[in-house]
């Protein structure tokens, strides 16, 4: 703790140095008192006054030692004020007295105001008593004994307190993800968590300049399998200017009594996404559409740029005018709350290394008792989901580096299904919003004999038209067949449908396949 005596006497040399700063001043003459007392330091003094700016007093010590220990000092270098004084002359003592009638929310935003503030805001003696208030006395003493004992830097205090207030909003959150969906496998509350710990997201542009441009989600749908969040009303850079995109959760620190996050709250963040955007392979996966153009990116990540009418190929749409009109992103819900949470602002939560469990008597290890449930939607309402059980592989089915697993088959009328409600993808920008036909987001989930998650994606998906020479064999039949997909290097999802005559999708094939890579790292298998 401080002095008391100490604090009377250097009150007392503020205010005579005061008073012969604001005589000298009157006067039109310097202050001779003040110049004395600068040339009476001693060469030690004098060395760490020069190495200070002429307008900004001495700041505290670096986590060496502590802010007590350094006001606790016998003598204090005095800097000489040239024009006007500002706040930033006021010495640490009075900012130290300001800042303890702040509380911890604000507390932490003025630590963010500048440099000065900075080492000050994080002092010590005001986070123990917020410690104290918030975390109880004994918290506070143990991590007085932990610095006493280990010489711990001044920030331990507020570093212990944002760690208790973000331990309890996690714990909050955490206690729904007890209670499974028999229907996906997943945790039925996923949105009830990320909504108790009042997560949103937020959208980085990063240029070539390295320059960050951040924006906050609009809004967020939840499904039974994923979650999905856009951005528009976009005020960025051109779209060729754009190198790397990255997607954060916000977590914020502080809720209300009825525990509602409060806005502008101070927040931690957890990366989800970054990629990086180069061009020359950029252009090949650009969908084209009437009024847009669309850019799928792997992990359920979507572009969309404003068309040019001007332009005529891809290349001028970078050239020329192009701009970024919207984003969308699809979250699936398998440890999307312990990747919102407990992740760092730049290194993702680590999911962990699943164990590989050998089974040297089960000739078909790997290739049997999956579930598999799949949904197709738009960004707020679900068009089709089924879910399938104990699915199996055959050796046979074995090829081309997958495990096929037939969902719906061709010759099985009864498994074909009718889809009644039209596959589109609803958008919006600030001033305009439209539908894209024939678009669709895809969530999927597939457990293994365990019930452990082995391969979960959501992701938009076009569907795309192919012709054939002969008609399908069932009721609905037509010359022409659409096809529905999806593949990344965990697996691929296929889907052929046709048309009814009120023009609703009639899917009569859907396959899973594994890849067998991924089926021999997971089970300790040898398949080829």
């Amino acid at each position: 703790m401080i002095n008391n005596a100490y604090l009377t006497k250097m009150a007392s040399r503020h205010r005579e140095h005061l008073s012969g700063y604001l005589g000298a001043h009157k006067a039109g003459k310097p202050n001779n008192s003040s110049l004395s007392k600068s040339k009476a330091t001693t060469s030690t003094e004098q060395g760490t006054v020069q190495s200070q700016s002429k307008d900004v007093p001495v700041l505290f010590t670096s986590s060496a030692r502590s802010r007590a220990t350094y006001l606790s000092a016998k003598t204090r270098p005095v800097v000489k004020i040239t024009g006007k004084a500002t706040i930033n002359h006021l010495p640490d003592e009075l900012l130290l007295k300001i800042f303890s009638y702040l509380d911890a929310g604000h507390l932490l935003l003025a630590a963010r105001v500048c440099k000065r503030w900075l080492p000050v805001a994080k002092d010590n003696l005001l986070w123990e008593r917020i410690v104290a208030r918030y975390c109880g006395p004994s918290t506070s003493a143990s991590n007085q004994t932990l610095q006493s004992g280990q010489n711990t830097s001044a920030v331990s205090s507020k570093n212990l307190f944002i760690k208790s207030v973000s331990s309890s909003r996690n714990k909050k959150a955490l206690r729904f993800l007890k209670k499974i969906n028999p229907f996906t496998g997943l945790s039925r509350d996923t949105d009830k968590a990320l909504k108790s710990a009042g997560v949103y997201f937020q959208l980085t542009l990063i240029d070539q300049y390295q320059n960050e441009h951040v924006l906050n989600s609009k809004d967020v749908f939840y499904h039974q399998m994923a979650a999905t969040t856009r951005w528009y009303d976009l005020e960025v850079p051109k779209i060729k200017h754009i190198k790397k995109i990255q997607v954060h959760s916000i977590n914020p620190l502080f809720f209300n009594n009825k525990g509602t996050a409060i806005y502008n709250s101070p927040y931690q963040r957890s990366l989800l996404l970054s990629h990086d955007l180069d061009w020359n392979k950029v252009l090949k996966r650009i969908t084209d559409f009437d009024n847009l153009h669309l850019l799928f990116l792997p992990n359920g990540f979507v572009l969309c740029l404003e068309r040019c009418k001007m332009l005529l190929n891809w290349l001028c749409l970078f050239q020329g005018d192009g701009e970024l009109a919207f984003v969308s992103m699809g979250l699936h819900c398998n440890q999307l709350v312990q990747r919102c949470l407990l992740g760092s602002s730049d290194i993702p939560y680590d999911i962990g290394t699943h164990k590989v469990i050998p089974d040297d008597i089960d000739s078909s290890y790997g290739l049997h008792d999956y579930q598999c449930t799949v949904e197709i939607r738009t960004s707020r309402n679900s068009i089709w989901s089924q879910q399938f059980n104990c699915l199996s592989c055959k050796k046979e089915n074995i090829g081309s580096g997958f495990a096929v697993f037939p969902l719906i088959r061709k010759d099985y009328h009864c498994d074909h299904v009718i889809l009644q409600k039209k596959l589109q993808f609803p958008w919006k920008t600030d001033a305009f919003r439209g539908i894209v036909e024939n678009v669709a987001w895809i969530d999927v989930t597939v457990l293994d004999e365990r019930g452990e998650p082995f391969w979960c994606i959501s992701s938009l998906s076009r569907v795309g038209e192919q012709c054939l020479q002969k008609n399908f064999d069932f009721d609905y039949s037509s010359e022409d067949v659409y096809t529905l997909s999806f593949m990344d290097e965990r697996g691929k999802l296929e889907a052929q449908m046709s048309k009814t005559d009120d023009d609703n999708f009639f899917m009569t094939i859907l396959n899973l396949k594994l890849s067998l890579d991924r089926i021999n790292a997971w089970f300790g298998t040898t398949y080829k």
